[in-house]
């Protein structure tokens, strides 16, 4: 299984507003994509932080949702409440129970 790990520094005050398109506008895009295990959403409210972490059940479905261009769209949905510029990267699960 792989992974799409991205960290986002939300602006103060803004986690809720976050968390709201993230549900209403991002999950639904997101979980139409082929190959799409799961998806995580972790907060820190203490460091106004997002992390969202996609599951895939290959390593081609992972890079072909990266190449589409699908999550720099959804992305884009949160600038209004980002702080700084999205990062992320791709891992190999190793582990998982």
């Amino acid at each position: 299984m792989y992974s799409t790990i991205i960290s986002l520094r939300i602006r103060p005050d803004k986690i809720e507003q976050a968390l709201r398109i993230y549900r209403s506008s991002i999950l639904p895009v997101i979980e139409k994509q082929n190959g799409l295990a799961s998806i995580l959403v972790f907060s820190c409210r203490l460091r106004n932080e997002l992390i969202s972490c996609t599951l895939w059940h290959s390593y081609e479905s992972m890079i072909e949702m990266e190449r589409s261009g699908i999550m720099d769209q959804q992305i884009v949905k949160l600038s209004g409440t980002l702080a700084e510029p999205a990062e992320g990267d791709n891992y190999e699960l190793e582990i998982f129970v």
